[in-house]
């Protein structure tokens, strides 16, 4: 296991090395899940996945013309973003 030294800015910035954003595959915006542990920080990268009801009734139809073709179907839009887990 590598460890890698980085230093808090005065605003509470930290700047990531970049061995370890190429191994998490981050880039500028990527969403990161920090969680305090004893004796420590844990960080991970996060996937933000959209809420059923972020998308309109139109957005949710073109979902469903592009996923037909490929042999799948859902009856609602909770069951197809389960799919994306």
């Amino acid at each position: 296991m590598e460890h890698f030294l980085s230093t808090l800015s005065s605003k509470g910035q930290l700047t990531l090395p970049k061995p370890v954003r190429d191994s998490l595959n981050l880039k500028e915006g990527s969403p990161i899940l920090l969680e305090v542990v004893p004796g420590g920080l844990l960080l991970k990268k996060a996937e933000v996945r959209p809420s059923e009801s972020e998308f309109s009734k139109e957005e949710w139809e073109e979902l469903k013309r592009l996923a037909e073709p490929k042999g799948r179907t859902y009856k609602s839009g909770k069951k197809f973003l389960n799919s994306l887990k």
